[in-house]
């Protein structure tokens, strides 16, 4: 692990665009949610499959808690 975090540390360039598309592609999951609300209706959305809200929760979590990991990593680096 202190290994990885030293090579992000020696790249903060990628860590940041790695951080910008993750959380780009949360807000694009979160607005085709609300785009498939506003087209289907309120009740579609809530009829959707468990594993699917499942799938939806753990991808943005895991993409969030990823971003601010390499954001830390980023702003640990030496300065450009």
């Amino acid at each position: 692990m202190r290994s990885i975090m030293i090579w992000l540390q020696r790249k903060p360039k990628f860590c940041r665009i790695v951080a910008v598309c993750l959380s780009g592609s949360v807000i694009a999951v979160a607005a085709g949610l609300f785009l498939f609300t506003f087209v289907r209706g309120a009740d579609d959305v809530a009829a959707m499959l468990r594993w699917l809200w499942w799938c939806m929760v753990l991808y943005s979590g895991n993409a969030i808690g990823i971003c601010s990991w390499l954001l830390k990593a980023a702003n640990n680096s030496a300065p450009l």
